[in-house]
């Protein structure tokens, strides 16, 4: 290829992986917490520098392998491997833009909430017995107060919405630490070993007591409102994101999906009950919901089971081996901006593919529980478990490229989530016009994110608005439409990614039908998207005519389960 005899080309292909493989291992040591994320137990003692020169560290190293990276012409290169050299390039690129020109951290206390995810992990990951993990945790709790105090340089020109959820970050991180406490003393009868984790505890309370009253005091008062990047970086970001739209086109296509989906739901009513309005017989749908959160629990762990049952036994996709999926209440720490659901995935390396299914217990509001009735529980389980997050994930770490590791393209992991929302009910399963009424609704909040996405991101739409949209427009609930927007003031570009990546995927899956309809199958084609990796869609076209145009059908799927 390319007039590169063999045995020059495999050394290139070799200096390539060798290239990557050094890079995953630096990472590794700037971001231990990440290795701990992925598996890997010997980082799960180490927490990072938490200043500026930490920060400078990290963007020295993105600058020296983007070049590097770039440095190899494609023609040296196996196909696996010029995907990994442009996925690379795209993830560097978008992580070097948001350090140098989004500059989250400056207006965004994170400590709290990082330190907050480094025991999480450690708590979740039962793969290991807990006195072990309790001694990487106490470990890492010696380090939170250093860490802490390292953070504060950051933050330079603090945003008053991120500075109060650091400061509530705080108040449930003291809270967390006292459950974890709580849960030592339960599973384990090593006095020294609780002595030692008391001290640590008290310490790291203090910090996070010390840290509360300084966003309080110091920050707080001079933190401004200037959350949104503008419609200029706005546009660079998702530009950088290559989705092949730019904003106005995407702003355009959620607008036209709002009427559609509304038009549709008007129609799905009539069918359910000619004489009442949507939101009539969805009241009717979410007035038989559970009672307690206990029952939500209980309910949402079958409809789980049901769902991996359908896709093991329909030929919607390939299941892989050792995973599992637990169902738990969203950790404290977390739930003032989750407020419905969420997922954790299972690291790369562990040798049991467990996720975890969040969802956020109702707080002195039980008209809450409503969000959670039969209806809802099934599309969100679909979303979040089987065949969506869960499964996706799962599939996605048993490829063996380590370039993929840092693949995380926003678009496909949300957009397939989306997608099997329509997908597996059109497969059959639990597909009622009822069940039906709540995925348009669903969508329609879709719709609704794109829009306030795009505007709230680029300084169009306030915050207050936002909240109000999602309350008069989807029937959210004031305290769970706050909650969703506060994410979304720091995750610009994120949350238009649930239905453009839905769009995306079934427009891809149009092509792919009527290029390939001999070798076309929904699981083939689902199985090359699900064990390809975290891709952006665009690269994962170019995967799946590669695989679908190869003679051999077993060959043409990517590493993992036949």
């Amino acid at each position: 290829m390319g007039g590169i005899a063999p045995s020059e080309r495999m050394k290139k292909m070799a200096d390539f992986k060798e290239t990557v493989e050094q890079y995953f291992r630096k990472s590794l040591e700037l971001s231990p917490v990440w290795g701990s994320d992925l598996g890997l137990e010997e980082y799960d003692d180490l927490l990072p520098e938490g200043g500026k020169k930490q920060q400078e560290r990290s963007i020295a190293l993105s600058e020296s392998f983007l070049r590097d990276v770039k440095a190899f012409p494609e023609s040296d290169l196996s196909f696996d491997e010029r995907i990994d050299r442009e996925c690379l390039i795209d993830v560097l690129e978008m992580d070097l833009f948001s350090e140098k020109h989004i500059k989250l951290d400056k207006g965004y206390p994170r400590g709290p909430a990082r330190v907050g995810s480094a025991l999480y992990t450690l708590i979740s990951r039962d793969s290991t017995p807990f006195e072990g993990r309790l001694r990487s945790i106490i470990s890492r709790l010696e380090k939170i107060p250093r860490y802490l105090e390292e953070t504060r340089e950051l933050v330079e020109k603090p945003v008053w919405i991120w500075t109060e959820i650091g400061i509530e970050s705080c108040h449930r991180m003291k809270g967390y630490i006292d459950f974890i406490e709580e849960m030592a003393k339960a599973l384990i009868k090593n006095d020294g070993l609780l002595r030692e984790l008391h001290g640590n505890a008290v310490k790291v309370r203090d910090a996070f007591k010390a840290y509360e009253q300084w966003l309080s005091t110091d920050i707080l008062p001079k933190a401004g409102p200037d959350y949104a990047i503008g419609e200029e970086k706005f546009a660079a970001l998702m530009a950088m994101r290559k989705l092949g739209y730019t904003p106005g086109e995407i702003l355009a296509i959620g607008e036209d999906y709002v009427k559609s989906i509304n038009d549709t739901m008007k129609s799905i009513a009539r069918q359910i009950d000619g004489t009442a309005t949507v939101e009539e017989i969805l009241k009717g749908i979410r007035g038989k919901g559970p009672t307690n959160f206990e029952q939500v629990l209980n309910d949402v762990k079958k409809v789980m089971r049901e769902a991996r049952e359908f896709v093991k036994e329909s030929s919607f996709a390939t299941l892989p081996e050792n995973e599992i999926l637990d169902v738990q209440e969203t950790p404290i720490f977390m739930r003032h901006f989750i407020p419905f659901a969420a997922y954790s995935s299972p690291g790369k390396f562990d040798k049991i593919q467990k996720g975890i299914y969040m969802i956020t217990p109702v707080e002195g509001n039980n008209e809450r529980l409503k969000e959670f009735c039969s209806e809802d529980m099934v599309n969100t389980s679909v979303h979040e478990g089987y065949p969506g997050h869960h499964l996706q994930l799962c599939c996605s770490n048993t490829n063996p490229q380590t370039a993929r590791i840092f693949a995380h393209a926003f678009e496909f992991i949300e957009g397939w989530a989306h997608y099997c929302e329509d997908a597996a009910a059109e497969a059959g399963f639990k597909n009622t016009p009822e069940g039906s009424l709540i995925r348009y609704k669903d969508m329609l909040w879709r719709a609704w994110r794109i829009i306030i996405d795009i505007k709230l991101s680029s300084g169009q739409m306030s915050f207050e608005d936002a909240i109000a949209t999602l309350v008069n427009e989807v029937g959210m609930e004031e305290v769970g439409a706050m909650a969703e927007v506060k994410r979304y003031t720091y995750t610009p570009g994120y949350q238009l990614s649930y239905l453009m990546g839905k769009h995306m995927l079934k427009a891809l899956k149009t092509r792919i039908k009527a290029t390939f309809p001999r070798q076309f199958s929904d699981r083939r084609f689902h199985d090359i998207l699900l064990y390809s990796g975290n891709l952006p869609i665009y690269l994962m076209e170019k995967v799946m005519k590669e695989k679908m145009g190869e003679k051999d059908s077993a060959a043409s799927l990517p590493a993992g389960p036949r």
